[in-house]
């Protein structure tokens, strides 16, 4: 009895063991030292996904909210600065009146400074994405995109965010899956616009999005904005690594010959 008793407890440790292991792995884990306002360590900014609510929607109607939901702001000094802005009903834009209100708008900075918009997705303890999630975003673009301008104006998806020395990691991360406007663009000035459609990556318990342009010039000039973004996830149970249902299961193996 004794010896059952004490396989138990082994079983149960490798149980509980198993699990964090599995956890932990699936953390998406950030590299890099977070910089100026790029942060990726305030939790309190984490748009957090869970089994009855799975799906999030951008609230761009005011900047407050707006930057309740971002997780982080690349380009902005005392909330505004020509390479982000943010327009609303309570202070209309004359000058790119031609975008649907509210919006969000990032550029480059003739300084170098990019301007980048990162949302952070965590999904609820027990959980992992599964497959079928979508991310839809309506984007805007300030000029007619070609190789030189629109290739460098995208939204995209990662499992991590590097976030290196001037931030030029976020840009030029290959880890992004990312739609840029020249991919979106159709012809005419009055479709600067298009709606990319992105897939939420599988079997990871984070996920970012960012939406960004490093196009420079010799102005300040903030080029791409957001209208919309949703996200729809499917979330399915985590389950334990191979190894570790391998381990249970030899352990409950065991502990029915010794009976």
């Amino acid at each position: 009895m004794h010896a059952d008793s004490r396989i138990t407890r082994m079983l149960a440790a490798a149980v509980v063991v198993c699990l964090l292991l599995s956890n932990w792995s699936q953390a998406g884990l950030v590299t890099g030292s977070p910089v100026g306002v790029f942060t990726t360590n305030d939790s309190s900014k984490d748009n957090v996904l869970t089994q009855a609510s799975p799906s999030f929607v951008a609230d761009l109607t005011t900047y407050a909210t707006f930057t309740s939901q971002v997780h982080s702001l690349l380009g902005v000094v005392n909330n505004f600065e020509s390479d982000f802005e943010h327009q609303d009903a309570s202070s209309p834009d004359g000058v790119h009146g031609d975008i649907a209100l509210p919006y969000a708008m990032v550029g480059r900075k003739a300084n170098g400074a990019n301007g980048t918009v990162l949302y952070k997705f965590v999904v609820e303890n027990g959980y992992k994405t599964g497959v079928g999630g979508t991310i839809t975003a309506n984007m805007y673009f300030r000029h007619e995109p070609d190789t030189q301008h629109g290739d460098n104006a995208w939204i995209g998806v990662s499992t991590t965010a590097d976030v290196a020395a001037n931030f030029s990691g976020i840009d030029n991360d290959i880890d992004f899956a990312r739609v840029t406007m020249s991919d979106l663009f159709t012809g005419g000035f009055a479709t600067f616009t298009g709606v990319a459609n992105l897939s939420v990556p599988e079997g990871v318990s984070e996920f970012y999005v960012a939406f960004s342009d490093v196009y420079a010039s010799n102005f300040s000039s903030a080029r791409l904005a957001i209208t919309s973004l949703s996200v729809d996830a499917n979330l399915v149970a985590a389950v334990p690594e191979p190894g570790c249902i391998m381990l249970i299961a030899i352990g409950g193996a065991l502990a029915l010959l010794r009976r």
